[in-house]
């Protein structure tokens, strides 16, 4: 299954991104950070601290990301998605 996810702050790959990997979706995250894209396109998970009283880590994975300014590509995965979700700030 596939997701996308308009995106990639704390929220997006702090919470969505996490519920969504680890309920066995791809996850593609839109977003407009450079950095924070290809970190993600290169890596293609990422480490988050649980807010629990061990504080635990765990890694999300099976997640990539493209720049919302792709458009013809922010349409392709839209296209090909089972779902889509959004958690953006004000400023975006």
């Amino acid at each position: 299954m596939k997701a996308v996810h308009f995106g990639a702050g704390n929220i997006g790959r702090g919470f969505i991104g996490h519920m969504l990997s680890a309920s066995d979706y791809e996850v593609c995250f839109v977003a407009r950070n450079p950095k924070k894209i290809a970190m993600l396109q290169k890596r293609q998970e990422y480490p988050i601290t649980l807010a629990n009283a061990d504080q635990d880590t765990t890694i999300v994975n099976n997640v990539t990301a493209i720049n919302v300014g792709e458009q013809d590509r922010v349409a392709e995965v839209i296209v090909s998605a089972d779902l889509i979700t959004t958690a953006v700030g004000v400023s975006a």
